[in-house]
């Protein structure tokens, strides 16, 4: 991932990361230098995304979420 982007060390959540329009904002946030919280229902999507990222160099963590289920802010932002 390049270093000195427009989000350089900031943390990012994306919900509905592990696909689409989703999981392209993910990649983008994550070439541009964020810390990508990759949040959503799909696992192995979500998963494959965060892959994908640490694979290019990047820092990313999934999180299973569900709108019947929220994961709490708190809990995103501690785990990357």
């Amino acid at each position: 991932m390049s270093r000195g982007g427009r989000v350089e060390s900031k943390v990012a959540i994306v919900t509905g990361g592990a696909l689409g329009i989703g999981r392209a904002t993910c990649l983008l946030l994550a070439k541009e230098g964020a810390k990508v919280a990759v949040a959503d229902i799909l696992e192995k999507e979500g998963q494959e995304v965060v892959d994908e990222i640490k694979g290019l160099g990047g820092i990313a963590k999934f999180y299973k979420n569900s709108p019947r289920k929220p994961t709490p802010l708190s809990v995103w932002m501690k785990g990357l």
